[in-house]
């Protein structure tokens, strides 16, 4: 059965330590490091092999420490369920690397595990490896005023098409508004296109102000992606500096 523990992590390395060489047991990799985007999740898996011909190999436990944990990182066993790792097959152990904040992150991964063979003399503790776990996260670029605003017309498009949102008014005006609106985005993004972008805000500021749920003046389009719309149209506006 696969559990998702909360804890910091990345991908694992480790060989067996203090452990008679019959054991044979190795861990890939030995360090795990992450690069993304804050808000984009990354992951990767590491392997525990047993390339022992007669011992088995108990996982007895995993804990990952370190900074920003238990936030930015968790882990999902993926077995074997019984944390039995018989001779010639493998343990696999998946690591999300999910940061929310840019900067970089470090952190140990400590696996106990235990060689299923009989020793003469004082019992040996069961090892310990520690893994070293390196995470670095950066803002997310800043999209492009010209993305911005072929992503809008598009979505302005595909709502009108599946009518969560139309034009306001009776008989022929209703649709008339609907291309007003899209009409001025379309202009938006021609001054867009030759970096005219004060004059492009100042089209979109107009194309705001009639759909903004503030009766003046009117509005032109109403429906249930309106929200939305105008979520988009900030965004955008922002980024020209509106």
């Amino acid at each position: 059965m696969k559990k998702l523990l909360p804890f910091f992590g990345a991908l694992l390395v480790v060989s067996a330590t203090a452990v008679p060489s019959v054991a044979q047991i190795d861990f890939v990799p030995e360090v795990l490091t992450f690069n993304t985007e804050v808000g984009v999740p990354v992951s990767g898996t590491v392997t525990i092999w047993n390339h022992s011909l007669t011992n088995s190999v108990n996982i007895v436990n995993i804990v990952l420490s370190g900074e920003a944990a238990p936030y930015v990182w968790a882990w999902v066993d993926g077995g074997p369920s019984s944390g039995v790792i018989e001779t010639g097959e493998s343990y696999t152990i998946e690591v999300f690397f999910d940061p929310d904040a840019e900067g970089t992150y470090h952190a140990t991964l400590d696996i106990t595990y235990h060689v299923n063979i009989t020793i003469p003399g004082p019992t040996i503790p069961d090892p310990v490896k520690k893994i070293t776990l390196n995470g670095s996260a950066t803002e997310p670029a800043a999209a492009e005023p010209a993305d911005l605003i072929a992503d809008l017309i598009d979505f302005y498009n595909e709502a009108l098409a599946n009518g969560t949102l139309a034009g306001i008014g009776r008989g022929r005006s209703a649709p008339h508004k609907a291309m007003a609106i899209h009409n001025m985005l379309e202009l938006a993004e021609y001054l867009i296109g030759r970096d005219y972008y004060r004059f492009a805000g100042f089209v979109l500021e107009s194309v705001y102000f009639h759909v903004d749920g503030q009766g003046r003046p009117n509005d032109f389009i109403g429906g249930p992606a309106l929200g939305e719309f105008q979520s988009r149209l900030t965004v955008l506006i922002d980024a020209l500096g509106g």
